[in-house]
């Protein structure tokens, strides 16, 4: 027996999950690349919806709204060591 049967499509709780959120998280190196990051943002059409700031976990952050309404958290985490890729 199937989890979902094709009738249960038509339910209040499927109908709610038909709306989908897209945040997208940008992890930085340093607090300066999130201010390079969110005036790229800009630039290209983004909305900042929150200005980089120092965040109360010592970390440094700011958000903005893509043209297409996605929402982005650019994001520096002293805690975090990002390595690039080989």
């Amino acid at each position: 027996m199937p989890l979902v049967r094709p009738d249960d499509y038509d339910t209040p709780v499927f109908k709610a999950f038909q709306i989908v959120e897209i945040r997208v998280r940008t992890l930085a190196k340093l607090p300066a690349e999130v201010d390079a990051v969110m005036e790229r943002g800009k630039k290209a059409g983004a909305v900042i919806t929150k200005q980089a700031q120092r965040a109360f976990w010592g970390g440094y952050a700011g958000y903005f709204q893509d043209p297409d309404g996605h929402l982005w958290e650019v994001v520096w985490n002293p805690q975090m060591e990002i390595v690039d890729e080989v």
